[in-house]
Protein backbone atom coordinates (compact mmCIF):
# COMPACT_ATOMS: atom_id res chain seq x y z
CA UNK A 1 0.00 0.00 0.00
CA UNK A 2 2.89 2.47 0.95
CA UNK A 3 4.66 1.79 -2.61
CA UNK A 4 1.84 1.25 -4.70
CA UNK A 5 -1.12 3.86 -3.42
CA UNK A 6 -3.39 2.36 -6.37
CA UNK A 7 -3.54 -1.23 -4.89
CA UNK A 8 -5.20 0.86 -1.72
CA UNK A 9 -8.55 -1.46 -0.91
CA UNK A 10 -8.27 -3.59 -3.34
CA UNK A 11 -7.48 -6.86 -2.12
CA UNK A 12 -4.17 -9.05 -2.93
CA UNK A 13 -4.38 -12.43 -3.46
CA UNK A 14 -1.14 -15.30 -3.08
CA UNK A 15 -1.65 -18.74 -3.42
CA UNK A 16 1.27 -20.43 -2.84
CA UNK A 17 2.41 -23.82 -3.43
CA UNK A 18 4.90 -24.48 -0.37
CA UNK A 19 4.63 -24.68 3.33
CA UNK A 20 4.00 -21.72 5.67
CA UNK A 21 6.58 -20.04 7.05
CA UNK A 22 7.66 -19.52 10.42
CA UNK A 23 8.98 -15.85 11.01
CA UNK A 24 10.67 -15.41 14.42
CA UNK A 25 11.46 -11.68 15.21
CA UNK A 26 15.11 -11.26 15.95
CA UNK A 27 14.33 -8.74 18.82
CA UNK A 28 13.30 -10.32 21.77
CA UNK A 29 10.97 -8.23 22.79
CA UNK A 30 8.47 -5.83 20.74
CA UNK A 31 6.56 -2.80 21.39
CA UNK A 32 3.18 -2.77 20.82
CA UNK A 33 1.86 0.38 21.52
CA UNK A 34 -0.39 2.22 19.01
CA UNK A 35 2.11 4.79 19.03
CA UNK A 36 5.06 2.51 17.50
CA UNK A 37 2.68 0.57 15.35
CA UNK A 38 1.09 3.62 13.20
CA UNK A 39 4.78 5.44 13.00
CA UNK A 40 5.24 4.35 9.51
CA UNK A 41 1.56 4.19 8.13
CA UNK A 42 0.05 7.03 6.25
CA UNK A 43 -2.90 8.58 6.08
CA UNK A 44 -4.58 8.28 2.28
CA UNK A 45 -7.51 9.84 0.68
CA UNK A 46 -10.56 7.92 -0.30
CA UNK A 47 -14.23 9.01 -1.78
CA UNK A 48 -12.54 12.45 -0.63
CA UNK A 49 -12.01 11.46 3.35
CA UNK A 50 -8.89 10.62 4.61
CA UNK A 51 -8.53 6.97 5.71
CA UNK A 52 -5.96 5.56 7.67
CA UNK A 53 -4.40 2.38 5.88
CA UNK A 54 -2.67 -0.37 7.60
CA UNK A 55 0.28 -1.96 5.13
CA UNK A 56 -1.36 -5.83 5.46
CA UNK A 57 -4.74 -4.48 5.03
CA UNK A 58 -7.09 -6.59 2.06
CA UNK A 59 -4.00 -9.04 1.80
CA UNK A 60 -5.04 -13.21 1.84
CA UNK A 61 -2.77 -15.47 1.32
CA UNK A 62 -3.17 -19.82 0.82
CA UNK A 63 -0.67 -21.83 1.65
CA UNK A 64 -0.63 -25.46 0.43
CA UNK A 65 0.42 -26.59 3.72
CA UNK A 66 0.64 -25.25 7.31
CA UNK A 67 4.68 -24.49 8.73
CA UNK A 68 7.05 -27.09 8.40
CA UNK A 69 5.15 -30.07 6.70
CA UNK A 70 5.47 -31.07 3.63
CA UNK A 71 3.81 -29.77 0.29
CA UNK A 72 2.44 -32.86 -2.58
CA UNK A 73 1.58 -32.99 -5.52
CA UNK A 74 1.36 -36.03 -8.11
CA UNK A 75 3.50 -36.76 -10.37
CA UNK A 76 1.41 -36.40 -13.84
CA UNK A 77 -1.27 -34.45 -12.24
CA UNK A 78 0.31 -32.27 -10.16
CA UNK A 79 -0.47 -29.76 -6.67
CA UNK A 80 -3.15 -31.21 -4.66
CA UNK A 81 -3.52 -27.92 -3.38
CA UNK A 82 -3.33 -26.38 -6.91
CA UNK A 83 -5.73 -29.21 -8.46
CA UNK A 84 -8.11 -28.48 -5.19
CA UNK A 85 -8.96 -25.03 -5.63
CA UNK A 86 -8.85 -25.13 -9.74
CA UNK A 87 -11.97 -27.89 -8.79
CA UNK A 88 -13.69 -25.98 -6.29
CA UNK A 89 -13.29 -22.54 -8.26
CA UNK A 90 -14.73 -23.89 -11.27
CA UNK A 91 -17.74 -25.33 -9.14
CA UNK A 92 -19.04 -22.77 -6.97
CA UNK A 93 -17.30 -19.30 -8.10
CA UNK A 94 -20.81 -18.01 -9.03
CA UNK A 95 -22.17 -18.03 -6.51
CA UNK A 96 -19.41 -18.33 -3.13
CA UNK A 97 -17.44 -16.06 -1.99
CA UNK A 98 -13.28 -16.60 -1.42
CA UNK A 99 -13.06 -17.82 2.51
CA UNK A 100 -16.50 -20.42 1.95
CA UNK A 101 -14.46 -21.94 -0.95
CA UNK A 102 -11.44 -22.01 0.79
CA UNK A 103 -12.98 -23.84 3.18
CA UNK A 104 -13.84 -26.77 0.95
CA UNK A 105 -10.37 -26.71 -0.77
CA UNK A 106 -8.71 -27.43 2.77
CA UNK A 107 -11.51 -29.90 3.53
CA UNK A 108 -10.84 -31.75 0.17
CA UNK A 109 -7.14 -31.76 0.64
CA UNK A 110 -6.99 -33.01 4.39
CA UNK A 111 -9.13 -35.84 2.68
CA UNK A 112 -6.52 -36.86 0.29
CA UNK A 113 -3.14 -39.44 1.34
CA UNK A 114 -0.62 -40.79 -0.67
CA UNK A 115 0.43 -44.35 0.60
CA UNK A 116 4.17 -44.86 0.93
CA UNK A 117 6.86 -47.03 2.18
CA UNK A 118 6.75 -44.46 5.16
CA UNK A 119 3.23 -44.99 5.91
CA UNK A 120 0.58 -42.36 4.94
CA UNK A 121 1.14 -38.63 3.69
CA UNK A 122 -1.65 -36.22 4.37
CA UNK A 123 -1.16 -32.11 3.79
CA UNK A 124 -3.46 -29.70 5.68
CA UNK A 125 -3.40 -25.96 3.70
CA UNK A 126 -2.96 -22.68 5.34
CA UNK A 127 -4.93 -19.18 5.57
CA UNK A 128 -3.89 -15.76 6.53
CA UNK A 129 -5.91 -12.98 5.47
CA UNK A 130 -6.50 -9.57 5.96
CA UNK A 131 -10.03 -9.53 4.17
CA UNK A 132 -12.67 -6.54 5.67
CA UNK A 133 -15.04 -7.83 3.03
CA UNK A 134 -16.81 -10.83 1.55
CA UNK A 135 -14.73 -11.82 -2.12
CA UNK A 136 -16.83 -13.02 -4.53
CA UNK A 137 -15.51 -13.77 -8.69
CA UNK A 138 -18.53 -14.21 -10.85
CA UNK A 139 -21.62 -13.84 -8.66
CA UNK A 140 -24.40 -14.58 -10.65
CA UNK A 141 -22.81 -16.34 -13.42
CA UNK A 142 -23.04 -20.05 -14.22
CA UNK A 143 -22.30 -21.90 -17.28
CA UNK A 144 -22.95 -25.52 -17.69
Amino acid sequence: NVVHPSLIAKPRLFFIQASACCYEPNDAVQSDSATNMLDNVPDYMIDGKPKLILVESDMFVAYATTAGCEAFRHPERGSWFIQEIIKVFRKFSHNEHLLNMMERVIDNVGSLFEKTQDGEKKQTPSLSTELGKKLFFRPGYYKK
